[in-house]
């Protein structure tokens, strides 16, 4: 629904006194209308009247991901647009157990009207996707304005820690953060690190599980040099115009692109990020698309290359344009002799340890995918 959240932050602010949303339909090249090229209305078309309206209410929510017993906090806007609003009208709003109302002030068009309200998240069995609710209710009673957010809920925290190693100290001050247990490398479970090369792919082949949390530029996911010819032929000269070989030379053979100035940018095809909600990461609600609970770590890099094969089984976590082109990964996982890589495009260490639980979740979910057989 990131139309939906545009248009609200746009009504927030008071002096812009409209904007234009492109397009009606689907057309060609161009999947971002509000129809499909048949004239089909898009899953979101019930929520547009919501905000597509004289008066809005921008639920501001400071979190789409939260844990039971905190507070959900919404820096509630009304804006009035062409309409006015009545005084002794209220803004009436439920989420989970709480529910309440706060007397509003006349408004005249084009205003804004701050409306600040917190809640206790109650608790929950599993996690689960919530939805606060809200209302601007006339003094006759008649409803003037409606919406509502959704925001993820998880539980208390209950995983069986991993026991990992790192060559990597802000990873490995992370993961013991969130519980896990810091071993040696022969004793590890799963090995974590943020760069992969020739000895790693060989300790693959060898039988370890890497989890790769890649941050480097794009290129390579490998930091080694790429090979000057193929892994058959002999070393000849090891100077400059000379034939080298080494094994497994192009594993995982995956390129790292940045989405920014790309098609996979979002901001003129419509792409559609998506998380398999099974297995490993069925503990996180929703989907398979992502929701506004992924905002703090949206990657910003996909991992193109892939066969189309592959994404039946490989690859965890990804985006396609349009109507289904140009499929690309965020988590792929790959198998190498007696071991495997499994490497992320996730941005997991935007904030302190367990701050975001759905960091946290994702976290949890890539430890166990790397760790099981």
């Amino acid at each position: 629904m990131n139309l939906k959240y545009e248009i609200e932050v746009i009504r927030t602010h008071a002096p812009i006194g409209g904007y234009v949303i492109t397009e009606l339909t689907d057309v060609h090249w161009e999947g971002n209308g509000l129809m499909d090229m048949a004239r089909n209305p898009r899953v979101f078309a019930e929520a547009l009247p919501a905000i597509n309206s004289d008066l809005v209410i921008a639920p501001g929510a400071a979190r789409h991901a939260v844990y039971e017993g905190q507070t959900a906090s919404f820096d509630i806007k009304l804006s009035s647009g062409g309409a006015a609003v009545p005084g002794g009208s209220r803004l009436v709003w439920e989420f989970g157990a709480e529910k309440g109302e706060i007397l509003l002030p006349a408004m005249a068009p084009m205003q804004v009207h701050n409306a600040p309200i917190t809640a206790t998240v109650d608790a929950v069995p599993a996690p689960e996707i919530q939805k606060a609710r809200f209302q601007v209710v006339a003094p006759d009673g008649s409803v003037l304005s409606q919406n509502s957010e959704t925001l993820a809920v998880y539980g208390k925290r209950d995983v069986p820690p991993i026991r990992f190693a790192s060559n990597d100290d802000s990873l490995s001050e992370r993961l013991s953060a969130l519980g896990h247990v810091s071993v040696s490398p022969h004793e590890a479970d799963v090995f974590v690190t943020k760069d992969i090369d020739a000895d790693r792919v060989e300790a693959i082949h060898s039988g370890q599980r890497v989890l790769q949390i890649v941050d480097k530029d794009p290129g390579r996911l490998r930091d080694d040099a790429p090979p000057r010819d193929g892994p058959m032929s002999i070393e000849i000269d090891p100077g400059a115009g000379g034939m080298v070989s080494g094994p497994y030379f192009s594993f995982p053979g995956y390129n790292l692109v940045n989405r920014h100035k790309s098609i996979w940018r979002g901001d003129w095809v419509g792409n559609f990020s998506w998380l398999r909600r099974d297995g490993v990461f069925a503990h996180v609600p929703g989907g398979p698309l992502f929701d506004l609970s992924f905002t703090g770590v949206v990657p910003h890099q996909v991992m193109a290359g892939l066969r189309p094969w592959e994404f039946q089984g490989r690859v965890h976590a990804g985006v396609v344009i349009g109507w289904v082109h140009k499929p690309a990964a965020f988590i792929i996982e790959k198998r190498l002799g007696r071991g495997k890589l499994v490497a992320t495009t996730f941005r997991l260490h935007q904030e302190a340890p367990d701050v975001d639980p759905l960091a946290t979740a994702l976290y949890d979910g890539l430890l166990a995918l790397t760790a099981r057989p």
